[in-house]
């Protein structure tokens, strides 16, 4: 974690936290994407982040204060897929994460990420239960591995909602949960946090909460759809260079 870069993390923070605040998913995915094209060891680049969304998160929760109501059901059944999810993508970062193939799969993943968005489903009922489970298994692992798990999370959860604008809270106590079981597998498989991390933590933690803060109170004002584009742009053509990168 060379302090040369860490200018391009905070800014990738900022980025990313206003994104979380302002649609309720996207920063991990970003900061990652970002931080991929630097020297930086990426399974220790995911730990100050596994640190500091979960604030975050508590923030966004905090500042949406009765405008949602939590459904705890979604959580739970997302929560149980993570259980194994989770672990198993943490030791894929583990086994991968220092490799070129590392950097192609998560290329990958962040191009699919964007095709899933641009053809996302809308559901006139619930998703049937077990899918939670399955999402939360898959989105665990995409969230071990390259914290991006969230679209996939996200589209269980806003399935239960009819007006999906309503999950935002839901969504946002589920990826609380989700953090949080990654932060144990940060101890129990990982290098644990460490003084590094936990300075890097410590400096961006300020620029976190307040993008996140901003980006929520903005939300209620403007339409999502330009930065959206703008978000999904931006991983979409890093996810596109990761992948040229690997090949040339």
């Amino acid at each position: 974690m060379d302090p040369q870069y860490l200018d391009i993390f905070l800014a990738l923070m900022a980025f990313g936290a206003f994104a979380q605040g302002f649609m309720g998913l996207g920063f991990g995915i970003i900061v990652m994407a970002g931080m991929a094209f630097t020297p930086w060891n990426l399974e220790r680049t995911a730990a100050p982040i596994t640190i500091v969304l979960p604030l975050v998160l508590l923030a966004i929760i905090f500042a949406a204060g009765k405008d949602s109501k939590i459904h705890i059901k979604p959580v739970l059944l997302v929560l149980a897929g993570e259980l194994a999810g989770i672990p198993l993508g943490y030791w894929f970062l583990n086994v991968c994460g220092d490799q070129p193939v590392f950097t192609l799969l998560l290329g990958l993943a962040l191009v699919a990420m964007v095709v899933n968005q641009l053809v996302r489903p809308r559901f006139d009922r619930p998703l049937f239960w077990p899918l939670g489970i399955l999402a939360g298994l898959i989105g665990g692992l995409f969230t071990a591995a390259f914290t991006s798990g969230g679209p996939i999370i996200a589209l269980f959860v806003y399935s239960q909602y009819k007006n999906p604008a309503e999950a935002k809270v839901t969504l946002q106590v589920t990826f609380l949960c989700t953090m949080l079981w990654r932060l144990v597998n940060v101890e129990l498989l990982g290098k644990g946090l460490g003084p590094e991390v936990l300075k890097v933590a410590a400096i961006s933690l300020p620029v976190v909460i307040f993008f996140s803060w901003v980006g929520h109170q903005l939300s209620r004002k403007a339409p999502s759809i330009i930065f959206s584009r703008i978000v999904f742009g931006f991983i979409g053509l890093t996810g596109v260079m990761h992948i040229v990168k690997y090949f040339f």
